[in-house]
């Protein structure tokens, strides 16, 4: 007998759109899951959104470097406008 059973195979297709969902509750479902999980309402984050798209005209690789960048340095977010150092 083996116990070592296996999960069934999840298509990425399959995959991805449990992510979208999983994003968009935390995002969309209630302000108390989106501070949970953002540390911000859902309308601050929205604000957040907008700034970083079309006030700023960033990319979102741009979005997810600067991100990237805060959690890489323990950052508060002062310094991430700030040149790296070589």
């Amino acid at each position: 007998m083996n116990n070592n059973k296996r999960l069934p195979h999840t298509p990425p297709d399959t995959r991805h759109r449990i992510r979208e969902l999983a994003y968009f509750r935390m995002i969309h479902e209630s302000d108390l899951v989106c501070r949970q999980s953002t540390r911000m309402d859902r309308r601050t984050f929205a604000i957040l959104c907008h700034l970083l798209r079309n006030v700023a005209g960033l990319s979102s690789t741009e979005i997810v470097a600067m991100f990237l960048h805060v959690l890489a340095h323990g950052s508060n977010g002062s310094n991430v406008l700030a040149r790296p150092r070589s």
